[in-house]
């Protein structure tokens, strides 16, 4: 873990708390727990197919760790979304992804394409295979997707 954490100074993502007893003050919408497999695989299995909660696992991509990621089944980045399509108004949703947990978004999805360097299961799901996250590859297939519909005023797509 100080591996991780020391490859990755100054991300806004980690927020230190002040003791074991402030991870159970409020109500919980996500977490994650990161290790070695054989540290993060038993909560995964001990979790799969509860009613009560969402569970993936996953390798991060480039790396020996792995993700188990815990959360209230409807939050999904699918139903995230449908949601802001219908807030925005948007014609149709192009989704791109890399990971496991992509997958509900790609489904979800009018068109979902996963990146160059993505998970063999996220590409098994996706309507295409594109550039990966470091060529650009999301970008790239803006022209085609985006362009045409502002350009001839129809109902545009929201990329996510």
């Amino acid at each position: 873990m100080r591996e991780y954490l020391a490859a990755r100074p100054g991300d806004k993502r980690f927020r230190p708390v002040q003791g074991e007893d402030a991870l159970y003050e409020g109500r919980s919408f996500y977490m994650t727990c990161m290790g070695e497999r054989q540290q993060v695989y038993p909560l995964y299995a001990a979790l799969e197919g509860h009613k009560g909660v969402r569970v993936t696992f996953q390798r991060e991509l480039g790396s020996r760790y792995y993700w188990c990621e815990m959360m209230p089944p409807e939050a999904t980045k699918a139903a995230a979304a449908r949601a802001l399509s219908r807030m925005l108004g948007c014609g149709r949703i192009v989704a791109f992804g890399d990971a496991v947990n992509d997958i509900p978004l790609l489904e979800a999805a009018d068109e979902g394409y996963a990146v160059g360097n993505a998970v063999p299961e996220l590409k098994r799901v996706a309507r295409g295979v594109i550039g990966a996250n470091d060529e650009d590859g999301p970008p790239a297939l803006w022209p085609r997707t985006f362009w045409p519909a502002w350009k001839t005023g129809h109902e545009g797509a929201c990329a996510l």
